[in-house]
């Protein structure tokens, strides 16, 4: 066996007793949980941490694309591109905003991402403020 194959089959090897060990202890937590839980309050643990797995990822997506399309549009060069795309996903972290943040919150990022968009020649310092905002 060269240096790589035994290299891989020991990870292997490591990988697979990792796993079984992280099943055996999500079955033996479940038991546990349910228990104190009971049937009831144990769905609606489930559900509400299926929702926030959810909503998770889609944070964790959505901030990974952006970022992809960020340095896509910056190693162009290609600015009016940039800007449009920024314009996008302000849209739809605002959306996230309005959600979350209470009314006078939501007045002071509306009144930045307006000036944000009137004004996008200055993009990049006022993302900067409007990040500390939120």
């Amino acid at each position: 066996m060269s240096i790589n194959t035994s290299r891989i089959a020991k990870n292997t090897i490591a990988l697979y007793f990792r796993q079984i060990i992280i099943m055996l202890v999500s079955l033996y937590t479940v038991r546990v949980v349910l228990e104190i839980l009971g049937t009831e309050d144990y769905g609606i643990f489930n559900v509400v941490a299926s929702v926030v797995t959810v909503f998770g990822f889609l944070s964790g997506a959505m901030a990974t694309v952006s970022q992809r399309y960020f340095s896509f549009e910056l190693g162009r060069s290609d600015f009016d591109k940039l800007k449009k795309i920024c314009r996008v996903y302000l849209l739809c972290s605002v959306h996230n905003i309005h959600k979350d943040h209470k009314h006078h919150e939501r007045e002071i990022c509306r009144n930045k991402i307006n000036s944000l968009f009137v004004n996008m020649d200055n993009f990049n310092v006022e993302l900067l403020h409007l990040n500390f905002i939120i």
